[in-house]
């Protein structure tokens, strides 16, 4: 009986070593201390765009008639049309405007310039080039219509043309009176005058052409 047990003793032993040495598993690992997580790094924020611009304010807000200036001129073709104005700078308008001071708002964190023919606070955007004016087309200078010789106002022959001759002579009054003076044609008879008669006037340049 003792020997029997020997026996089973032995065959136990001798299988227990052949599962051993045919057994490819690896002995489990020892768990060790668990890595703390790698921290993320902080979102780089994106930049403002550049190219359209877009309204900073939207209508309705509290402060969005005084910060738009609705109640001034807001008309506009360049961002030089537009100003920041009122008692903090706080309204954009197309023209310079006073405001109360007694609660003072915060102007809008944004620019002051041209969207779409308007002055408004925006952002986004490069500043917008002024709209080029054409030059304005010379208006030609009229030529100027030689004025007439007036018979009464010569002064010597260099005021009369067509070879006529400064007369002086008075009045029905005499030489009491004031003297007067015409260009004239002198003549003694018809042959001398080219246009009219020679024809005495009285109390006048006395025969001229007439």
């Amino acid at each position: 009986m003792t020997r029997t047990r020997s026996v089973l003793v032995t065959l136990a032993l001798a299988s227990a070593a052949v599962i051993s040495l045919s057994c490819g598993c690896k002995p489990p690992k020892t768990a060790g201390p668990t890595p703390e997580p790698t921290a993320s790094p902080e979102p780089t924020a994106s930049p403002e765009p550049t190219g359209e611009r877009s309204a900073l304010l939207t209508a309705g807000s509290a402060t969005y008639d005084r910060f738009e200036g609705v109640s001034f001129q807001n008309a506009c073709g360049a961002d030089s049309d537009c100003m920041a104005s009122g008692c903090s700078g706080e309204v954009c308008a197309a023209e310079e405007v006073n405001t109360t001071c007694d609660v003072v708002p915060t102007p809008p964190k944004g620019s002051c310039g041209c969207v779409e023919g308007l002055c408004i606070w925006y952002k986004g955007g490069a500043a917008s080039e002024p709209v080029a004016t054409p030059a304005p087309t010379p208006t030609p200078k009229p030529t100027p219509t030689p004025k007439p010789v007036n018979h009464l106002t010569c002064k010597g022959d260099k005021d009369c043309a067509d070879g006529k001759t400064c007369v002086k002579y008075y009045g029905i009054a005499g030489p009491g009176g004031p003297q007067f003076s015409s260009c004239e044609r002198v003549c003694d008879s018809n042959l001398d005058c080219t246009v009219g008669a020679c024809t005495t006037i009285p109390d006048g340049p006395g025969r001229v052409c007439r």
